[in-house]
């Protein structure tokens, strides 16, 4: 496409403004240490290994690491690190819970103990607004341990 056809740019290619940044002996380190584990697990031939590991020592930028890493599945966040997130989920989800019970009581209160219809198109009200948007928070807050999404169709 002609440069006057394209006044933002869009047809150039996205550069990623950090390949161009310099990379650390421990970042190095850390790519090796990657290809090791591939290695190790059988990802990788041993030329493969040594072809990368030569390049991941001789790297210089990001950009450079990238390519060495490149075609190869980088490992799950440690279990620390996604334990602390489902923690900090469990505690939102129980604060929020916390603060919205007594809604979700008094919405139930109206569409039971309600004298006239008012009160309960008000219950109904009530559970209609916080009963989904907790349990949607329940869900966020206690993901199933496979990662898997949880769905309440049969065979899915």
């Amino acid at each position: 496409m002609p440069a006057a056809c394209d006044p933002w740019g869009m047809s150039q290619q996205y550069v990623d403004p950090r390949a161009n940044t310099l990379a650390t002996d421990a970042e190095r380190d850390a790519v090796v240490t990657l290809l090791n584990e591939a290695f190790a697990d059988g990802r990788l031939t041993p030329d493969e290994h040594a072809d990368r590991s030569t390049r991941a020592l001789a790297a210089r930028t990001y950009g450079d690491l990238d390519q060495v890493l490149t075609g190869l599945v980088l490992p799950a966040l440690p279990t620390a690190v996604v334990s602390g997130m489902s923690t900090a989920r469990k505690v939102v989800f129980w604060v929020v819970a916390l603060f919205t019970a007594p809604f979700l009581l008094i919405g139930v209160a109206l569409l039971l103990g309600g004298d006239d219809v008012g009160d309960h198109i008000g219950g109904i009200f009530f559970l209609v607004i916080f009963g989904p948007s907790l349990f949607a928070l329940h869900r966020w807050a206690h993901p199933k341990p496979d990662g898997t999404r949880r769905s309440f169709l049969p065979g899915r």
